[in-house]
């Protein structure tokens, strides 16, 4: 492979992986999130 083609395909499957890791990052979050809720609702149930 040419010196050239090789770097673009590295930093392109780099780019890739970071969309990813953010995707990742972003979903765990959600998850987080969805706990909290369901364990303010879980609480709030409890007190009713």
């Amino acid at each position: 492979m040419h010196q050239s083609t090789q770097t673009l395909y590295q930093v392109t499957q780099q780019v890739k992986f970071l969309h990813l890791q953010a995707e990742v990052e972003s979903l765990l979050q959600q998850l987080q999130i969805m706990k909290q809720q369901r364990l303010a609702a879980a609480s709030h149930e409890d007190s009713n």
